[in-house]
């Protein structure tokens, strides 16, 4: 059982536009619980790194931020991490090691297409039942994801695109604006772009999209709503 208190995560706090990350200005560090304080002191063997080298870039607090179920603490960097780079974060809780998700800051983006034979997979993003975070209720988004940096994906590189619910075309359309996601995950870099629905679907149904990006044919993850 979770007790009050408790370090639940920490994470990066980063300035993005929704197509790539330009600076890290904060470390997050979340806690389960409503609390008032922490000792800064309990936290020790801090390392950031970029690309592998130990930066020397102290924190300090900042401030506090609380919800139902958690309260979230940030610490402010002495110097903003803007520089290309992917960054890591490790250090000790009370003597409990933890782990920051690495996070990759580009000071710029070309336009030059995703690449079609680095298309990995196809799925969906969803929201949960509340009462039962393994059940979907309502499909948001259409996620392409890429082995390595790709830049841009274009709509207008998708042909023959369907989106099926028991196997019978659905009627749909996404926003025009795609969103970009660059990370590094299990030591290798991947790009994720997401058309968002203009209307999420929630009827019941098995569902799954189809179709060419730049002539390959893809398939996407099935996906049920009950």
């Amino acid at each position: 059982m979770v007790s009050i208190g408790e370090f639940y995560f920490a994470a990066f706090d980063t300035i993005q536009d929704g197509t790539r990350i330009s600076a890290i200005p904060n470390l997050e560090v979340r806690f389960h619980g409503k609390i008032d304080s922490i000792n800064s002191e309990d936290f020790t063997d801090m390392i950031l790194k970029r690309d592998g080298e130990i930066l020397e870039n102290p924190i300090t607090y900042k401030e506090k931020r609380t919800y139902e179920d958690c309260t979230d603490f940030y610490f402010s960097f002495a110097q903003t991490l803007i520089i290309d780079g992917i960054y890591t974060f490790t250090g000790k809780y009370k003597g409990e090691a933890f782990e920051v998700p690495p996070k990759i800051i580009e000071s710029s983006l070309g336009d030059s297409p995703a690449n079609p034979k680095d298309l990995e997979s196809v799925g969906f993003g969803y929201y949960a039942k509340d009462d039962d975070p393994f059940k979907v209720k309502a499909i948001a988004e259409i996620m392409f994801q890429f082995n390595g940096r790709q830049e841009v994906f274009s709509q207008s590189n998708l042909s023959e695109f369907k989106l099926l619910r028991d196997d019978e075309e659905v009627e749909f359309s996404v926003l025009e604006r795609v969103y970009r996601y660059y990370d590094y995950v299990g030591n290798r870099k991947r790009t994720i772009f997401n058309l968002v629905f203009t209307e999420q679907q929630t009827l019941p149904g098995k569902y799954y999209v189809s179709g060419k990006y730049q002539g390959k044919d893809f398939k996407s993850q099935e996906m049920n709503i009950r």
